[in-house]
């Protein structure tokens, strides 16, 4: 059922067996895993259900670093969270990701890579995608044939773009629907209370937009808010005489990770059909696939790198089809209204070039690259973990009186140099191939090489896991150490973020997580709180994207 904090009708107190802090992929997902656990699940969300823009000034934060612009674009308070706003792009973590790599300081994580794998099937059930295939076997599955990419050098790789994405669409009416779990909206956690004995349940004191106050008592917490909002809200929760929850070594916040994003390379190719070929993206009936490149292990270790991937774009010229389907889509989407109307007269000039386009995307599942496109190869690198790239709290403060996140992305040597050994890759083995030249972006080696990369709005890292608290916040089981009920489900607790879209990972996690709660809870019955559920309120449908919208979604990214 759900409720809203903002109203009297609400209750100031609820209790729960597991409170989930936020509802986005993590909190829902562990939520519906939780759902015929026996366990009440209090699910708590910032926003509503649809977004709303009074909110949006929670998501300030000072940048004390490099420019960040996901901090706000790449969040969403409301049911959902950023999925919401992402494409769905479905990748695995490799095996290297998980291992003490001795030039790769504070890597390593202390599960192994099969403990997560085994997790990924029941996370891809959530995307909407089953038995993936995201190597060089993907590609075959496609009728494509990869590359003789050299395998100590370079790998094939296919990421899918999950159908289900929005999980504000796909979930709301069930968690709505559900006699276990309760969703407070409009409900933001301003801090968590330990318990203050060994038999009392922690506490998360919550406000409503219009300053309404309450608590809610659970036995177990979870916080699944993001890799900025998770640390921030630890941070928030301080402590008389004591550091705050979680940050005895002072490592909350550390560690702040992302994926760094660039085209370090253009290709110059003799057989732009054959480019277009192999890595335009691919339509199937359960989604969307980008073939890709990927640094093979055997170079990362060779040359002492860390992990890489990237996709061919296309960027179409001036003037062409490509070019006013992209314009007249960002026009759109910004909602620029002045704009619209001419950008679709232009696009609109091009009817037969369109026809043709149609065709291909409907019939023979592919877009085709405007001749004259330059090709970029737009490279997506691991991040090096570094303790001085780091969230902290500012003095500001936000509409709630909560303190704002004070951001400290730093960007190292080692990240530059990922993106210039990636791009010498590719190129080596594309000439090899006889698939065109590599020209390296000339900011590859210049002193300000960090103006050209951009954050890609995967927050990570702020809560890491570890084997030893002196090195993380979260043991391999994701409970906060020092803490008996306290847990954190997201991407704050990777020690390392790979090259991989990190969605499916933190699915992975969340099921693996509610996996453990409740054997716990079965293991200690008589500790468990069971409030009576009140009858759900009546299910509201889900709202679906407008054939129209997702035609042209798929043309103005075959713009590039």
């Amino acid at each position: 059922m759900r409720l809203d904090f903002d109203t009297a009708a609400a209750p100031d107190r609820p209790e729960a067996d597991v409170c989930v802090v936020g509802a986005g992929a993590a909190g829902i997902a562990l939520a519906l895993e939780l759902e015929d656990s026996g366990l009440s699940v209090l699910l708590l969300e910032s926003g509503g259900t649809a977004p709303d823009p009074a909110l949006a000034d929670l998501d300030g934060c000072e940048i004390d670093g490099l420019a960040f612009p996901g901090a706000r674009a790449g969040r969403a308070r409301v049911f959902g969270g950023a999925t919401t706003l992402w494409a769905g792009q479905a990748l695995p973590l490799d095996p290297i990701d998980f291992e003490r790599r001795p030039w790769v300081p504070h890597s390593g994580w202390p599960i192994p890579h099969g403990e997560v794998a085994r997790h990924y099937a029941r996370a891809e059930r959530y995307l909407g995608l089953t038995g993936q295939l995201y190597n060089g076997a993907g590609w075959t599955h496609l009728g494509l044939v990869p590359p003789a990419l050299d395998p100590g050098l370079l790998w094939p790789q296919m990421s899918w773009l999950a159908k289900r994405r929005d999980f504000n669409a796909a979930f709301r009416r069930r968690v709505e629907a559900s006699r276990t779990i309760r969703l407070l909206v409009r409900a933001t956690a301003a801090a968590i209370r330990e318990p203050a004995g060994p038999g009392d349940p922690y506490r998360v004191e919550i406000l409503s937009p219009r300053g309404r106050r309450g608590t809610v008592a659970a036995r177990f917490v979870v916080v699944a808010c993001g890799g900025i909002e998770s640390a921030r809200l630890l941070l928030a929760s301080d402590r008389p005489d004591r550091p705050s929850l979680g940050n005895e070594r002072d490592l909350v916040g550390r560690f702040l990770m992302d994926h760094p994003t660039a085209r370090c390379a253009e290709i110059l190719s003799p057989d732009f059909d054959r480019l277009a070929h192999l890595f335009r993206p691919v339509y199937r009936r359960r989604g969307r696939l980008f073939p890709k490149v990927a640094l093979a292990p055997p170079a990362q270790m060779a040359r002492e790198v860390l992990n890489a991937t990237a996709e061919l774009v296309f960027v179409p010229p001036d003037g062409s089809v490509f070019a006013s389907v992209r314009d007249f889509y960002a026009a759109l989407r910004e909602g620029r209204g002045d704009a619209v109307l001419p950008q679709g007269r232009a696009m609109l000039r091009h009817a037969p070039d369109l026809a043709r386009i149609a065709f291909h995307r409907l019939v023979r599942r592919r877009l085709p690259a405007a001749r004259g496109s330059r090709i970029f190869v737009w490279a997506h690198v691991e991040q090096a973990p570094d303790p001085e790239s780091r969230i902290t709290l500012s003095d500001a403060r936000d509409a709630l009186g909560q303190r704002r996140a004070r951001i400290g992305w730093r960007l190292g040597e080692r990240d530059r140099r990922t993106f210039e050994v990636f791009a010498e890759t590719v190129g080596a083995e594309f000439r090899r191939l006889g698939l065109g030249t590599a020209m390296p972006a000339p900011w590859l080696r210049e002193a300000g090489w960090r103006a050209e990369v951009a954050d890609f709005y995967h927050h990570i890292g702020t809560l890491r896991m570890a084997d030893d608290p002196r090195d993380g916040v979260v043991d391999r089981d994701l409970r906060v150490f020092g803490q008996r009920g306290l847990y954190v489900a997201s991407s704050a607790v990777f020690p390392t973020g790979g090259a991989s879209n990190p969605t499916l990972t933190i699915l992975a996690l969340a099921i693996r997580l509610a996996d453990r709660l409740k054997r716990l809870a079965a293991a200690t019955p008589d500790a468990i709180l069971r409030p009576a559920p009140a009858d759900p309120s009546p299910a509201r449908a889900g709202g679906e994207g407008a054939f129209a919208e997702t035609i042209l979604r798929s043309l103005s990214h075959g713009g590039g």
